[in-house]
């Protein structure tokens, strides 16, 4: 029998490499839009471990150790050893997979990424992005992704090393932060802790590390300032993920409306006046109010009028200047109206003029 009685196990504490953070034998994944400087925060902890120094919410280090790096995107010549040594590491304890070499793919190659562990003695290792490490068939099956994600569990226990996994943000602009990252929830069930980094709404040239899913810790949220040479720590924050994960939608003041909707009537009618019917059809799909339209039609100066013609009613916008279409002012000359809305079938009337740009 391979189970075994729960008496006969010994208990053992989690082993930190970053408390709250990084823990030694576990998964984190680190998730995050492009452009918020995840390499870079990621560079800065394998950093720090080179050479023992705290982490950046002060805690002390566990003393110097290795680290790997796997990157996907970054060449290990130009990019991954110049941000190392700006900040501050030592680079004889960062090791890079090499970027002339094809990246290793999983579930294939879970072995040999096994054996790199093991060479290189590291305590943390960075797949940057996890993503370009997996097989195309992986990321299309729930299955797929289960098998790789426990197989990369086990891989993290037995070399009693800390995987940072980097993940990038869906195209999403709501709902829960969970649901964020790109791809399936599988790659977060298998992570013990899972962070998100995302931009302070409040100031911009700053971003938040927040913890998203913690079953071993519940750390504080860290302001940082990523930079072209390095990470500038900016101490706690009080932003969680949820926070974060919410893109928020500037919304237009109440002029900047009204000026594109008077660029739109402008365009819309620069050839000649137009039907109501097809102003307002053009509006809606453009997402322009009515209240807006109304103001902008009186900042532009135009009108509106109301022909009847032959058992209609032509109801037309129009720029200052311009002159209604020939056959309705020879309609109108012709005193062709009359009491009621019916008369005889009119004749295909001549075609309005088509708008400019905005024009179905």
């Amino acid at each position: 029998m391979i189970a075994r009685r729960l008496s006969e196990i010994h208990a053992k504490a989690i082993a930190w490499l970053w408390r709250g953070w990084l823990a030694l034998g576990k998964l984190t994944l680190l998730d995050g839009d492009a452009g918020l400087g995840k390499s870079w925060l990621a560079l800065d902890l394998c950093a720090r471990l080179s050479v023992g120094r705290a982490w950046p919410d002060g805690a002390a280090g566990i003393g110097a150790g290795n680290a790997i790096v796997f990157a996907g995107e970054d060449n290990d010549a130009d990019t991954v050893l110049p941000r190392v040594a700006a900040l501050g590491g030592d680079r004889s304890r960062v090791f890079a997979w090499p970027s002339e070499e094809p990246l290793l793919r999983f579930p294939e190659q879970l072995k040999r990424f096994e054996n790199e562990l093991k060479e290189s003695e590291a305590r943390l290792a960075v797949l940057d992005p996890l993503a370009a490490m997996l097989e195309p068939r992986v990321a299309a099956f729930n299955d797929a992704v289960r098998d790789v994600m426990g197989e990369l569990a086990r891989i993290a226990q037995r070399r009693q090393c800390a995987l940072l996994l980097v993940r990038n943000l869906n195209k999403q602009a709501y709902g829960p932060a969970m649901y964020r990252g790109l791809g399936a929830i599988t790659f977060q069930t298998h992570c013990r802790l899972t962070c998100l980094a995302g931009r302070d709404p409040s100031h911009p040239d700053r971003c938040v590390l927040a913890t998203l899913k913690n079953n071993l810790a519940s750390p504080e949220s860290l302001a940082y300032r990523p930079g072209g040479d390095g990470v500038e720590w900016l101490g706690a924050s009080s932003l969680t993920a949820e926070d974060l994960a919410r893109r928020r939608r500037r919304v237009p003041r109440p002029a900047e409306r009204r000026a594109r909707a008077a660029k739109f009537l402008q365009t819309f009618l620069a050839n000649g006046p137009r039907l109501a019917r097809e102003l307002w059809r053009v509006a809606r799909r453009r997402r322009i109010a009515r209240n807006t339209l109304m103001a902008a039609k009186a900042e532009v100066g135009a009108s509106i009028e109301r022909v009847p013609c032959r058992g209609e009613v032509f109801v037309l916008w129009m720029l200052p200047g311009q002159q209604l279409p020939e056959f309705l002012r020879q309609a109108v000359r012709a005193g062709s109206v009359t009491d009621g809305n019916r008369l005889d079938r009119p004749s295909p009337p001549t075609p309005l003029p088509k708008g400019g740009e905005g024009n179905d």
